[in-house]
């Protein structure tokens, strides 16, 4: 994905939305391709007792990417 890529579809959230990034089995620093979103999501309850960072958000849309996903 170009820069112009992403930017054209970030465009499409509100420019004050929080943006959240899954990682991949194979996060380890290797710089991947962004092959999911961005996309929103709902943060669940779920997403806060899997995630340090995501206590503060849940119920709240917010724009998700990620890399090295199916």
């Amino acid at each position: 994905m170009t820069c112009e890529e992403l930017i054209k579809r970030l465009r499409s959230f509100p420019a004050d939305s929080q943006v959240m990034i899954l990682d991949g089995f194979n996060a380890g620093g290797c710089p991947r391709e962004i092959n999911v979103g961005p996309h929103p999501r709902v943060v669940s309850e779920k997403d806060a007792e899997e995630s340090a960072d995501a206590e503060a958000l849940v119920g709240e849309t917010v724009v998700v990417l990620g890399y090295g996903c199916d």
